[in-house]
Order: structure tokens, then sequence, then C-alpha cells
């Protein structure tokens, strides 16, 4: 018996080692490994058959600090995103996923090339917010296409689209300018 639990425990110890070694953690988080950079640690944390929407970035966000913004989509995909928030875990290296919500637009029917993403202070409760900036083309339409945000706040350990801010944002071509109107709002 003491012999069957010795051989179950090293199996177990194997696994989780193996696991470890591609950048998981045994409690669910994933490794950031030393000196690796933020777009390699990106690309090999995406799931199967998904490409990353931009270049992933760092901002600071609190009460989660500085965290690292991952967007993807499905590979060969140029519409919708969707994406997570790498936060720091107390482990050197490690980081737990928090999912973005969605984008609401109808996939296929809109080409979206992402920006910028940023934080920006205003238009409401939860601050600072998380901002996608992108430009959009509806597909085959032949007309101008234009510019959006999609916004994010963190409330009660997740984060949730907050749309009727980002109505407010649609047409604004930079960062300056959603800051700006943000600033301005106090919705």
């Amino acid at each position: 018996m003491a012999l069957r639990a010795l051989g179950v425990v090293a199996a177990l110890a194997l696994s989780v080692s193996c696991v470890q070694a591609n950048g998981v953690h045994a409690e669910g988080a994933i490794g950031r490994r030393s000196g690796e950079a933020l777009s390699a640690f990106a690309e090999r944390t995406l799931p199967a058959k998904m490409d990353l929407a931009t270049k992933p970035v760092e901002v600071v966000v609190p009460p989660l600090g500085k965290v690292a913004i991952v967007l993807m989509r499905p590979e060969g995909s140029t519409s919708s995103f969707t994406g997570w928030v790498l936060v720091p875990t107390d482990r050197p290296g490690a980081y737990r996923k928090e999912s973005l919500p969605p984008m609401e637009l109808a996939e296929g029917l809109f080409e979206v090339q992402v920006e910028s993403v940023f934080t920006a202070r205003g238009g409401g409760d939860l601050d600072p917010k998380l901002c996608v900036l992108y430009s959009y083309y509806r597909t085959g339409s032949g007309e101008e296409g234009g510019h959006a945000t999609e916004v994010y706040g963190w409330r009660s350990g997740a984060f949730v689209r907050l749309p009727k801010v980002g109505e407010g944002l649609t047409g604004l071509r930079n960062a300056r300018e959603v800051r700006a109107r943000l600033g301005k709002t106090g919705e």
C-alpha cells in the first residue's frame, strides 16, 4: 500500500512539474519565463487556433496594479476580439487570467483593427477604465469606416463591458481624444 501511494505521489509530482515547465502553474496561474518578452509570453499562452489581435501591452489598472492586456481572435479573422488581463500573483513570474467580455459585433460583418489599448478616468463610477480604441469597416459595404472604443471596468472581482460609456466615444480617433471626452463627462 505504501509503495502504491509513493508511486501515485511520484506521478503527481511529475505531472505538476511538466505543467510548470510549459508555463502553467499548478494553481491555474500561467508563468512568464525569466527575461521573456511580453509578446512571446502572450503568444505562448494563446489558446489553440487563436491569433493576437494586437501587440500585448502593460498598463496600470487599480486595484490590480500593472497588468498585461492580451487581445485575441480566431486565426485568420479580422473581426471581433476578446481577451485577457493577466494579473501578477504573489509568486514571481506567475499571472492569473481575468477574461474580458467579448465585443458585441456580429462576427465576420466588420473588419476590426485595434489602434490603442490604454486606461482613462471619467465617464462614470469605475475608474480608471480600460479602453480599447479600434477602427472598423463594414465588410463589403463600400462605405467609409469609423472608430469606436470598447470600455471595461473592474467590478466585484471581474471585468465588465461599459457599453453606454463606449457609445459616447464613437468617432474619436486616438487616446488623447478619448481621455478628454471621458474627463468632461461625469456620467
